[in-house]
C-alpha cells in the first residue's frame, strides 16, 4: 500500500532565536533526546518553532538528535559551514535554481513549495536569507537587500520607531493586532477558518480588554504552530 510521504514545512523561527537555541545546547552538551522543554526560558510558540526547525532541517529524527545537529552545536568555529551544507541538503530543490541570480519574487514563489503561505511563507523566507548569509551561502544582489531590508526593519522596532509593543509582546500578529480593522486568520483543522478581528486602536480600551485580546491573539498563533508540528509529525 502506497504511504503519503510527510509534508516537510520549511523552519519560520526567527533565525537568532534558532541560534540561541543552538548556544543553549552548547552548555550542557547534546542530550540523548530532544524535546521543547529543553528551553524553559522560550515561550511555547518559540519552543514549537524551533522543533520545528530542527525537524525541517533534519537535526532530529523523532525525538532523537543526528549527527549534524551535534557538529552544529559542538563545532562552533566552523558552525557557518557545517549550517551551509544543511541548508544546501534541506532547500536542494530552492537552492538547485542558483541563489546568485534570484530575486525575491522567485524566493517567494519556491518557498511555497515547502507547504508555507501567507505569514508563515514570509517568516520562512526571512528564516532562509538570514541562515543563508550567516553561512556565506552566495546571494544574488536583490536577495542580499533583502536581508537588509529586514534586519533594518528590526532595528527599527527595538528602538521604538515601528509599531508600539503591548506588555512587552512583540511578535508580528501581536504587533498588527494594534492596528484598528486588522484581521488575524488561522485554518481549523476541519478545514474552517476562524478569524479575529479588531475594531478599535488597542491603545484606545482599557488595559483588561486590551490584555485580554493579545491574549486571544496569542492562543491563536499557538494553535496555528501546534497544526504545524502536527502535520510533521
Amino acid at each position: 500500500m502506497k504511504t503519503t510521504p510527510k509534508k516537510r514545512i520549511a523552519a519560520y523561527v526567527p533565525f537568532k532565536t534558532f541560534l540561541t537555541a543552538l548556544e543553549t545546547l552548547e552548555s550542557g552538551g547534546v542530550p540523548k533526546q530532544i524535546d521543547r522543554k529543553i528551553w524553559r526560558s522560550f515561550s511555547g510558540l518559540d519552543q514549537s518553532q524551533v522543533m520545528g526547525a530542527f525537524r525541517f532541517l533534519g537535526l532530529v529524527e523523532g525525538d532523537v538528535p543526528t549527527p549534524e545537529l551535534r557538529r552544529l552545536v559542538e563545532e562552533k568555529e566552523d558552525r557557518p559551514a557545517v549550517l551551509r551544507s544543511i541548508l544546501e541538503r534541506s532547500y536542494s530543490a530552492l537552492v538547485s535554481h542558483d541563489l546568485t541570480k534570484m530575486t525575491g519574487t522567485m524566493l517567494d514563489e519556491l518557498m511555497e513549495n515547502y507547504w508555507v503561505s501567507g505569514a508563515t511563507k514570509r517568516k520562512a523566507v526571512t528564516f532562509f536569507l538570514q541562515a543563508a548569509k550567516y553561512a556565506k551561502l552566495p546571494l544574488s544582489r536583490f536577495l542580499l537587500s533583502q536581508t537588509r531590508s529586514s534586519a533594518g526593519l528590526r532595528r527599527k522596532k527595538r528602538t521604538g520607531a515601528g509599531e508600539p509593543q503591548v506588555n512587552g509582546r512583540g511578535t508580528p500578529a501581536l504587533q498588527s493586532a494594534l492596528n484598528r480593522g486588522s484581521t488575524k486568520t488561522i485554518d481549523l483543522r476541519d478545514g474552517a477558518k476562524l478569524s479575529l478581528t479588531v475594531s478599535e486602536d488597542l491603545f484606545a480600551i482599557g488595559a483588561e480588554d486590551r490584555n485580554f485580546v493579545l491574549s486571544l491573539v496569542e492562543k491563536l498563533e499557538e494553535y496555528e504552530a501546534r497544526e504545524a508540528k502536527r502535520e510533521t509529525d
